[in-house]
C-alpha cells in the first residue's frame, strides 16, 4: 500500500542478500537514484575504451581460452576488482561479470 492510500499497488522491487553486498555499497540518500547517478557515474561509463572492450573480449571466451592482456590493463582491471588472475589465465570477478552483462 502507498503511503495514505487504501488500494495496493504492484511493484518490481530488486533486492541483494545484505550478506552479499560489495564493499563499497552505500545507501543513497532519499532513494533519489537518478541524482545518485548523475553525481557518481556508474562503474560502465568510467570505463575506457580498451578496458570494455577486453572486458567483452574475456566474458566471450570459453572456459579455458587465453586472452592477452599488457600490464597497464591488467593493473587497472585488478584495482577496479574486474579480473581475477587463476593462474596461467585471468577470469571475470563477479564484478566482472555483472559488468559484462551490462556492456553486452
Amino acid at each position: 500500500y502507498i503511503e495514505g492510500s487504501s488500494e495496493p499497488v504492484k511493484a518490481w522491487t530488486y533486492f541483494l542478500n545484505s550478506l552479499k553486498l560489495p564493499v563499497n555499497a552505500a545507501v543513497i540518500p532519499g532513494g533519489d537514484w537518478k541524482r545518485s547517478i548523475e553525481e557518481q557515474p556508474v562503474l560502465t561509463s568510467k570505463l575506457t575504451e580498451k578496458q570494455s572492450t577486453y572486458i567483452q573480449r574475456l566474458g566471450r571466451s570459453s572456459g579455458r581460452e587465453i586472452v592477452p592482456i599488457d600490464l597497464t590493463l591488467y593493473r587497472e582491471l585488478m584495482n577496479l576488482e574486474l579480473i581475477v588472475d587463476k593462474g596461467r589465465r585471468l577470469a571475470l570477478s563477479k564484478l566482472g561479470q555483472e559488468v559484462f552483462k551490462h556492456l553486452a
